[in-house]
């Protein structure tokens, strides 16, 4: 059989879909930027909004989407408090900047401070513009990034798993803190490689290694917010 490819030269090399696995360490991590605003609704009718941040590896790339909180309020799981999505959105944001911005984290700590940021949509904004010209990762300057992992069973019974970072938590202090994700020489915790073991011996029936799918989302662009500039220069 005679085959005509013409079309051949007119393909583009694929530039998305490879999403890092669960339970690894990655290098030379670059941070690839913060999404404009993304908007749905879910199935009860709730609004929200939300931006992704991404991180790009060798490997391939990693999302995490940070969700307009609608509440200040931690929840409560097993008699333990859990800090709020708010809480726990501030925790991802201080090491992103401090990783690839340090300089922008004390700019963004002195706005904060000074009661300037109403909104969390002006918050998210603020980081978006301070995390333009990010620090590059290399060989000599290797930014790492650890992923954890979680599994949801399928309504097939078949289980996928989603790499995720670390939960945000209360320490000893009575403060929240969230384990170091981006850093250099990061390692597994003892607790990890069990859970790294889990999954690197489970069956490959659906192993995902892409991010969850949220219904219904807008990739609208994000609104113009004013006064970022001049926030950035007080």
């Amino acid at each position: 059989m005679n085959f005509n490819f013409d079309g051949f030269s007119d393909i583009k090399e694929s530039t998305g879909g490879n999403h890092l696995r669960p339970w690894g360490i990655y290098n030379e991590v670059n941070f690839g930027g913060v999404s404009d605003k993304l908007e749905g609704t879910k199935k009860d009718g709730t609004p929200w909004k939300a931006w992704d941040f991404t991180f790009n590896a060798k490997e391939g790339v990693y999302n995490e989407r940070i969700f307009e909180p609608q509440t200040t309020d931690d929840t409560e799981y097993n008699g333990k408090k859990i800090p709020s999505d708010f809480k726990r959105a501030q925790q991802f944001i201080v090491q992103v900047l401090s990783t690839y911005n340090p300089k922008g984290l004390e700019k963004l700590r002195e706005i904060t401070k000074s009661g300037k940021v109403k909104t969390f949509e002006q918050f998210i904004g603020l980081v978006k513009q301070l995390l333009e010209k990010p620090i590059v990762a290399d060989a000599k300057n290797n930014i790492q990034i650890k992923l954890q992992g979680r599994k949801s069973t399928n309504e097939d019974g078949s289980i996928s798993w989603y790499a995720k970072l670390p939960n945000c938590s209360y320490g000893s202090d009575g403060k929240p803190f969230m384990s170091q994700f981006l850093g250099k020489n990061l390692t597994f915790s003892s607790w990890e490689e069990q859970q790294k073991n889990i999954f690197a011996g489970a069956k490959p029936t659906n192993p995902e290694t892409s991010d969850p799918v949220t219904d219904n989302i807008d990739n609208s662009s994000e609104d113009e917010i004013s006064n970022f500039d001049k926030l950035l220069e007080d």
